[in-house]
């Protein structure tokens, strides 16, 4: 099975490029061959087209209301059917020449030029003179006109000659001894057309057609099928297709293969130099884009402040009992005398009542409280051999100017429109891009070059910022283990000095109790004595009543034994002594006994109220220090929250820190992995572009060889500097 020829281009470069990418470049290749060979080699595969003056699909002259406006190039009319763009417009209001430029509804088009007056009027549209020929000009054989018949009928060609763009002017100037005729024709290059002239006036079209040739006085009408056409004869280049497996010109198909081969490998340069300014622009647009917005800044968290304990407003108890008043005695006066009307003798004298004394009172105690003075609460929490860490990360900034202007560089030599010199001409320092266009392999392969050294400034410039980036990590461990080593003792000393301080209000606590527990053993002391005191007075009364009670009995029983003697009267007076006597000692034992009560009564309600007031003022005292205990517990428990809850917040902070670190460093690898692609592809698109410049020496050499001479035409920027050189 024959090879087709896009398949012979991948045979000689060693790619499997597709025939859809293949074909453009061997059409390419067919038209460097044909305007390299010499034109004795292009008869064969030569083409003729003609040139008329009239169209058969231009239609005949219309007419037309139209309504126009002063200086405005648009017109309106009610319908825009049979008129075509370039068609010659007249009538009141339109300037010489006017053409239709543009068509742009079904009632408006567009005039080449402003109306010179406003109005509505009667228009005409025709068409003009062909303008000449829109073909590809790239091997010209032969350019001539017909000129009317000979002798035998057959149409007379006259040879037109070329003449240079710059001399135009000539064919519209009748006067001029170089303007061309009928006899002698010429045509000329211009805008992609080739225009003969004189132009030729062939009436292709089905109605007749007029104009007015250069000099003439009055318009010559042509019918349909009359006048000169005009013929070109150019070599154009084969038509390729992917099923085809040989070329029109055998001998010629090396040429057309290595030309192809040569583009084949600049198109491939190109898709290397796509991919590298795609990767360059991933690098800066989006990898250090995002490495620079990733990379974080270090928020210092606030560390709680030290701790404010209550106050404890601890004060000396000085609590006075009530004077107790003094034991008043009761003194026993002479017992009621007995008065006999009867001489008796042995009556009894009346005994000697026995004397009651009382003992002395108990005096009562001092009972003072007294605050522990060994042991002082304060109302802050002293932290002695630490202090509350501070932990602030160091601060670095990263310098990305060196890689961004780098890379920019490298970007802008291979990729980048650039500004042109004068005549459109590109300058040194276009891209790479440019100067494949222009088909320069040495320019690209430089500027290839000078932006490899970019990139290799970019990764030395950024392989700079990774060690600082590693360097900084290091510190940034170091402060945070610092940090946790400090935070750790501090915390050490915090619990130490709390649990100090829960023992001091242990210890106060203590105190307090043994102080109350002194008191009431005083308190209950003096109760003893109390008692004691009262037990005493209770038993001298009752033997003091005992013994006046036997002295009476004894002393009525021996007034009796006498009183019997006598009369009732006698008796009578004995039993009413006996009687005043008794009542005179009960009268003094309840006396007594009523004084006694009234004492105890009051020292009583004196050691009760003593009792009471104390034991309030303890208990005060023991809410202060339970409060107090309470109060510092609960600060000190909420400091060890704060201080927890703010470890807690720097870890959190360092972790994100460094978490979005390390996301940063990933960046910046991906940024060398992508580099390391950028340079591999920057060197296959140099060996690339140096396979093209080969295949082009390799196609230049079969033409050579086929011709005799080089007759390929030079690349077309050292053409361009050879004249910047000459001109400068």
């Amino acid at each position: 099975m024959a090879i087709k020829l896009w398949e012979k281009v991948n045979s000689i470069t060693g790619q499997t490029s597709k025939s859809r990418k293949l074909l453009p470049s061997l059409e390419a290749g067919a038209r460097f061959l044909v305007a390299s060979l010499p034109e004795k080699f292009l008869w064969s595969i030569a083409s003729t087209i003609e040139v008329n003056g009239w169209s058969s699909s231009q239609t005949a002259s219309v007419t037309a209301t139209c309504t126009r406006t002063d200086d405005s190039p648009t017109v309106t009319l009610s319908s825009t059917t049979g008129l075509q763009v370039d068609m010659l417009v007249s009538g009141t209001g339109i300037p010489e020449g006017t053409t239709i430029s543009s068509i742009s509804a079904d009632t408006s088009l567009g005039l080449s030029k402003d109306a010179t007056a406003s109005g509505s009027s009667t228009l005409t549209f025709k068409h003009s003179l062909s303008e000449g020929s829109g073909i590809s000009y790239d091997k010209i054989l032969s350019v001539y006109r017909e000129d009317g018949y000979d002798g035998n009928g057959n149409k007379i060609k006259r040879i037109a000659e070329e003449v240079s763009d710059k001399g135009v002017h000539i064919f519209d100037e009748s006067s001029s001894l170089l303007r061309p005729t009928k006899m002698f024709p010429k045509f000329y290059k211009l805008s992609g057309k080739i225009y003969i002239k004189p132009a030729p006036d062939y009436n292709d079209s089905t109605t007749d057609q007029t104009y007015t040739k250069v000099g003439a006085s009055s318009a010559d009408t042509m019918t349909a099928g009359t006048g000169d056409k005009g013929v070109i004869v150019y070599a154009a280049p084969p038509t390729i297709d992917e099923n085809s497996e040989q070329w029109i010109l055998a001998e010629y198909e090396n040429v057309a293969l290595y030309y192809a081969a040569s583009l084949d490998m600049k198109r491939l340069c190109q898709s290397y130099r796509d991919t590298i300014t795609t990767h360059l622009g991933t690098v800066t647009g989006t990898y250090l884009v995002n490495f620079e917005s990733t990379l974080p800044t270090y928020t210092k968290v606030v560390a709680p402040v030290s701790l404010d304990l209550p106050t404890l407003s601890s004060s000396q108890i000085n609590i006075t009992m009530d004077t107790i008043p003094d034991y008043v005695d009761q003194t026993m006066t002479s017992l009621p005398s007995v008065t006999a009307s009867l001489t008796v003798d042995g009556y009894p004298v009346p005994p000697d009542m026995p004397t009651l004394t009382m003992p002395n009172l108990v005096a009562a105690p001092n009972i003072n409280y007294v605050p522990p003075s060994d042991i002082t609460l304060s109302n802050t929490l002293t932290i002695s051999g630490a202090s509350l860490p501070d932990f602030s990360l160091p601060q670095h900034a990263f310098d990305w100017g060196q890689t961004d202007d780098a890379l920019t560089k490298a970007q802008n030599l291979i990729d980048n429109a650039g500004t042109t010199g004068s005549g459109g001409d590109p300058k040194i320092t276009n891209a790479a891009e440019e100067w494949i266009e222009e088909e320069d392999p040495e320019m690209v392969t430089t500027l290839l070059n000078t932006a490899a050294q970019e990139v290799s400034r970019a990764q030395t410039a950024m392989g700079k910022e990774q060690r600082k980036l590693e360097g900084y990590s290091q510190k940034s461990d170091a402060e945070m283990s610092r940090y946790q080593n400090e935070l750790a003792k501090y915390r050490a000393v915090v619990e130490k000095s709390s649990a100090e301080l829960q023992n001091k209000v242990a210890s106060y606590n203590a105190s307090i109790q043994n102080q109350q527990m002194l008191m009431q053993s005083q308190v209950d002391k003096y109760d003893k004595d109390l008692a004691r005191y009262q037990a005493d007075i209770a038993q001298r009364v009752q033997e003091f009543q005992q013994k006046s009670e036997t002295k009476i009995q004894e002393f009525s029983a021996k007034a009796s034994a006498q009183v019997g003697k006598y009369t009732a009267v006698e008796k009578a007076r004995m039993d009413e002594f006996s009687q005043k006597a008794t009542s005179y000692i009960q009268e003094y034992t309840s006396k007594v006994q009523e004084s006694v009560q009234k004492y105890q009564n009051k020292s009583g309600t004196a050691v009760s109220k003593f009792n009471a007031e104390l034991q309030e003022a303890i208990n005060e005292e023991q809410r202060k220090t339970q409060e107090f205990s309470a109060k510092t517990n609960q600060v000190i428990q909420d400091f060890g929250s704060k201080l927890q809850k703010y470890q807690a917040d720097i870890g959190q902070e360092t972790q994100d820190f460094g978490g979005k670190m390390q996301k940063a460093g990933q960046y910046l690898a991906e940024v060398g992995a992508l580099m390391g692609v950028i340079n591999q592809l920057n060197s296959q698109c140099q060996m690339a572009q140096q396979d093209s410049s080969d295949y082009y020496q390799r196609a230049i050499g079969e033409l050579r060889a086929i011709t005799g001479m080089l007759t390929a035409p030079p690349q077309q920027q050292q053409e361009q500097r050879k004249e910047q050189g000459s001109a400068t």
